[in-house]
């Protein structure tokens, strides 16, 4: 091909090119023209959140999307199935991917917690998942009722007997050791014992105050989202009777509390304990208590401990004691009872958590009004019920109701899970374990922010007559004796 040719070739080309790009051009702009009659315009508010679709006339319309996928929370940049345009119900329960999973702080989203209470109450859970939390910074002091102070102005002894005087107590003082004696009433020793420059002496038990302030400083405590609508009934009478009752947030401590407290101040002395005297005669057998008994602790006559069902029977606040063991006519019988109807409800934690003057649940109220004010109390101000309820009780007289507190401790199975029906029966089978704490020992292993991760803490649970379960520091359930200190992370329902 010679010169002349090749250039006319190339001049040939570059007209096709040149009409090429023109077509494309006038084609974006026949389409832009297009698109913005169709699509620039207000779709209306109603329609957030739906999808641009073609209607049956061929107009472009708003549309619910009708099949599966996921769309990204903004709010929490957490991924969110969605389906026919609402977000999953199973997605309420979102479960945190590992042990590290820090949630999302929820007064980041919502402007108090009566904006979060309202979302709650609409039951839009959009914001709100599994391992996001609240968080309350606690400040002032409290009153730890599993310790004893021995207060100024108490004489203090070299021995047991507190017989020899050593002097006289010139400020408060800690008190150091509580001995445990069951074979007397009251279940401890009439003496405790203190430490003055590292020596050891003894006061009388009832000389001493039995609590110890402890003071919080900034303790920021993470109540995190451990379930959502988690029981089907926790005291009221709820939403048409059976079904699930008012929507609830269950919320339970990431961290420990920043002391360490025990269950108890000595194994088997509940809180609420009472010793009712009386002389026998010879002949009665019946004896009534002077108050609202919810447990039985020891029965003595003349000194000695009797055994229930042996020796005597309880029921309706009455001891009746059977033939042949009725006490002789002037023999001393004394009875320990409890207000708590449960070895938990008996504790010294239950009060240092629920005392509605010195415990922690008024440090919350002090902290964030707004927040304490959606927390469930119950009809008697003693929170939820005990997870072994009646369905049919929906007031707290009865044996069968059972507070569980404002501020409560998970179970064991709220924790490690439940058996199935065929092993356990009816009753064993009421309660599911908390999905924060589904898919392993990990979860566990949170917090730590304040004194102690959500290992190594209180479990309601009492494993026998003293002792607790609490979870170890490898995860896994054990049990404690009542009298030792552990952290404690409190639990309570936002409804």
């Amino acid at each position: 091909m010679d010169i002349t040719t090749l250039g006319a070739a190339v001049a040939l080309s570059k007209k096709g090119v040149e009409k090429d790009v023109g077509d494309l051009k006038r084609d974006v702009a026949a389409l832009s023209e297009d698109v913005e009659g169709k699509l620039d315009g207000n779709q209306g508010a109603g329609n957030a959140g739906k999808l641009l679709g073609i209607g049956s006339d061929g107009s472009v319309v708003p549309t619910a999307p009708t099949g599966g996928g996921v769309i990204n929370d903004a709010a929490t940049g957490a991924d969110t199935t969605w389906s026919s345009g609402k977000i999953d119900a199973a997605k309420q329960n979102r479960q945190a991917d590992n042990g590290t999973f820090d949630g999302v702080d929820l007064s980041t989203i919502y402007a108090d917690a009566d904006a979060l209470y309202a979302d709650l109450a609409a039951e839009n859970y959009d914001h709100i998942h599994v391992g996001d939390y609240w968080p309350v910074t606690l400040n002032g002091t409290y009153r730890d009722y599993g310790n004893m102070t021995c207060p100024a102005g108490v004489t203090y002894y070299t021995d047991e007997d507190m017989t020899a005087e050593a002097g006289v107590t010139s400020e408060d003082v800690m008190v150091t050791g509580m001995t445990q004696d069951t074979n007397i009433p009251g279940c401890h020793k009439p003496f405790v014992t203190i430490k003055i420059s590292n020596v050891t002496y003894y006061v009388a038990w009832d000389d001493c105050l039995d609590y110890q302030e402890k003071t919080l400083a900034n303790a920021i405590m993470k109540f995190e989202v451990a379930g959502i609508n988690q029981y089907w009934r926790y005291g009221d009478s709820g939403k048409n009777g059976f079904e699930n009752g008012k929507p609830h947030l269950l919320l339970s401590a990431r961290d420990g509390l920043p002391h360490t407290l025990k269950m108890r101040k000595c194994n088997e002395v509940w809180e609420g304990q009472h010793i009712d005297e009386f002389t026998g005669d010879g002949s009665t057998a019946d004896f009534t208590l002077s108050g609202t008994v919810g447990t039985i602790g020891y029965v003595w006559v003349a000194g000695t401990r009797k055994a229930y069902n042996t020796d005597y029977t309880f029921g309706n606040d009455k001891i009746t004691f059977k033939a042949g063991k009725i006490p002789a006519n002037g023999a001393k019988v004394e009875v320990e009872w409890c207000e708590g109807f449960t070895p938990w409800t008996g504790s010294s934690l239950y009060r240092t958590f629920n005392d509605p003057d010195h415990g922690i649940l008024p440090l919350i109220q002090a902290a964030d009004a707004k927040l304490f004010s959606h927390i469930y109390t119950g009809p008697n101000d003693k929170g939820m019920r005990y997870h072994g309820e009646y369905r049919n009780k929906t007031n707290q007289t009865g044996g069968d109701w059972q507070d569980r507190g404002v501020l409560f401790l998970p179970l064991e199975d709220e924790i490690w899970g439940r058996w199935i029906h065929a092993s356990g029966g009816n009753g064993y089978c009421a309660m599911s374990q908390w999905p924060i704490y589904m898919g392993g020992r990990r979860h566990f292993a949170k917090g730590a922010g304040n004194a102690a991760s959500r290992y190594s803490v209180w479990c309601a649970s009492s494993t026998y007559v003293y002792g607790f379960a609490h979870v170890s520091h490898r995860g896994f359930p054990d049990s404690y004796g009542a009298n030792n200190a552990l952290a404690a992370a409190p639990c309570f329902l936002l409804s």
